[in-house]
């Protein structure tokens, strides 16, 4: 038939599918039009239905041909014995497995249907390669993947060690407040009252808080505070801010609620609020940003950035501190910058 080796050829891709069923259908009719088609044999063995009729096919190709590449090997395999059938067993189908009805049709033809399994063989090599590549690709992949997530997760410890490091950088430059206003950043911030205070006032008490009788002291065991510079610096500053704190009212200051730091982005007004970090914290944090945006430089004591810190007033620790220039801060209380664009601008200290 013309149309034979295609058809062996699909039986074939069927088999190595799986479809058993189907390859049976293609085969049976191509046995029953020429019985001792060799190959129709062989694939039918491997598709047969069940274990009794794969073996007779065997058999059958083993009467025809015992040289059929890979048969004996397969006979061996799945213990059939033809040499004993032969001689003790009669042959029912004997008619119908004259070899001389097909001789000179299957040595071509097995010769044939041999070169097309070897195509097939090399094509299912090639996809084979083809899935190897590309699970190669898949195990790249999954390691980019661990790497980001590995990447991000430093970030996030890195993150989250920043706001103790802030409280503690707060607490120390809040300690000199409280002892003694010689330094250096304290200066650009003193209004002129507070330097005439320092130069005429102080004098006085302090010569008289060093004169004091050591034994008094020790006999009435009560500490003496001397007068220092730093009470009118706080009291300076507190009356320099007072008009913030009154823009401010509606937000609970901390207790160190609005002083003059110095940051990565210079003279920064910082805001210290009583609030937690978390989304609740956020608008408060804007309607800082917005409030002081819209006041002139003077009133801002000329800083060049405002700085919002979260504090846990309880306790009085900070755990988190962000900043913007107030240039952004006025483009965002005038409309230039919308909240996404200006919280992406947020700096954290």
């Amino acid at each position: 038939m013309p149309d034979s080796g295609e058809t062996l050829y699909e039986a074939y891709q069927l088999v190595e599918k799986g479809d058993l069923a189907q390859a049976r259908a293609l085969i049976e009719p191509l046995l029953d039009s020429d019985p001792t088609n060799e190959d129709a044999l062989w694939i039918y063995a491997h598709a047969a239905e069940d274990k009794e009729a794969g073996q007779n096919a065997l058999r059958r190709l083993s009467r025809l041909n015992p040289d059929y590449p890979g048969l004996q090997t397969l006979l061996a395999d799945t213990g059939v014995v033809t040499t004993q059938a032969r001689t003790s067993t009669p042959v029912v189908d004997e008619p119908i497995l004259e070899p001389d009805l097909s001789e000179s049709v299957s040595p071509n033809y097995a010769y044939d249907i041999d070169s097309d399994l070897d195509d097939i063989d090399a094509e299912l090599a090639e996809d084979e390669s083809g899935r190897s590549g590309r699970s190669f690709l898949y195990l790249i992949l999954a390691g980019l993947v661990v790497v980001v997530i590995v990447l991000l997760l430093l970030n996030a410890a890195a993150s989250s060690n920043t706001p103790s490091q802030v409280a503690d950088n707060a607490t120390q430059t809040s300690e000199p407040i409280t002892s003694e206003p010689t330094s250096e950043e304290m200066v650009p911030i003193q209004p002129e009252s507070t330097v005439a205070n320092m130069t005429t006032e102080e004098p006085t008490p302090t010569m008289e808080s060093m004169s004091v009788d050591v034994t008094d002291v020790e006999a009435t065991d009560e500490a003496i505070e001397p007068t220092t510079a730093a009470q009118n610096v706080d009291e300076s500053m507190s009356g320099e801010f007072a008009s913030i704190e009154a823009l401010l009212a509606d937000q609970a200051l901390a207790e160190d609620g609005i002083v003059m730091s110095q940051t990565a982005l210079g003279d920064t007004l910082m805001i210290n609020i009583c609030s937690l970090p978390g989304p609740d914290a956020t608008p408060h944090i804007r309607e800082v940003f917005e409030t002081l945006g819209q006041e002139p430089e003077e009133t801002l004591a000329g800083a060049a950035a405002i700085g919002v810190g979260l504090t846990d007033c309880a306790t009085n620790t900070l755990f988190r501190t962000v900043g913007v220039s107030t240039s952004d801060a006025r483009d965002f209380a005038n409309g230039t910058l919308d909240s996404r664009e200006f919280e992406a601008l947020w700096r954290p200290f």
